[in-house]
């Protein structure tokens, strides 16, 4: 799966009337597919920003929270905030048993001294609004990986659905619109694409 894993949620979003853009960079396999240091994610952040002519809003979906939180960081200005779905930025990527497919199908080792970067980066908190929902019911990853510091512009908030029903599950749609009004009616959400992470086909 590639754009089509986020594909109810954009349309959903779009009947709400944002102006809602996928990410467009195929089947996402990690560095193969955003570059080594992201640099293909973020020209990509960069056009829809230069498009709209203000800050965006990320929504990323499991694994795809690291990509996003590491934009933010080294690109605040581009963004407005950031809505992570199932995303297990704050905990050990180890402990998933299914990282050994996310390596071999990426070509990314998370063992690598740039990955070990990246990964203690992700913990650290955003420096815009951010948002995630998790699910203890999730049944892939751990809730507690997907929990945000506590940090005054951050919020952890629960659903309940399973780890690959973020995309479409009814309660997970409707908290997001929630969350989009309460920031502003005004934002251009653009949402990064995960693969169900249940066999880390794409990450």
């Amino acid at each position: 799966m590639t754009d089509r894993s986020t594909l109810i949620l954009r349309r959903y979003l779009g009947f709400l009337g944002y102006k809602v853009h996928a990410w467009e960079l195929g089947r996402n396999l990690g560095a193969k597919t955003i570059g080594l240091r992201n640099e293909r994610l973020i020209e990509r952040v960069k056009s829809v920003h230069n498009a709209a002519q203000r800050p965006v809003t990320l929504i990323d979906l499991s694994m795809d929270g690291i990509m996003a939180g590491m934009l933010a960081r080294r690109h605040p200005k581009l963004i407005s905030q950031v809505i992570s779905l199932g995303s297990p930025f704050a905990g050990d990527p180890f402990a998933s048993s299914a990282f050994e497919v996310y390596e071999c199908l990426s070509g990314h080792s998370l063992k690598a001294p740039i990955a070990q970067i990246q990964i203690a980066e992700s913990k650290v908190p955003l420096p815009l609004p951010a948002v995630s929902f998790y699910s203890k019911s999730d049944g892939i990853v751990s809730w507690q990986a997907c929990l945000e510091p506590e940090t005054p512009s951050a919020r952890n908030i629960p659903v309940r659905c399973a780890h690959c029903g973020f995309g479409f599950s009814a309660e997970v749609l409707r908290a997001i619109a929630d969350r989009l009004a309460i920031t502003s009616s005004n934002l251009v959400p653009m949402l990064s694409t995960a693969e169900p992470k249940d066999t880390y086909a794409c990450a």
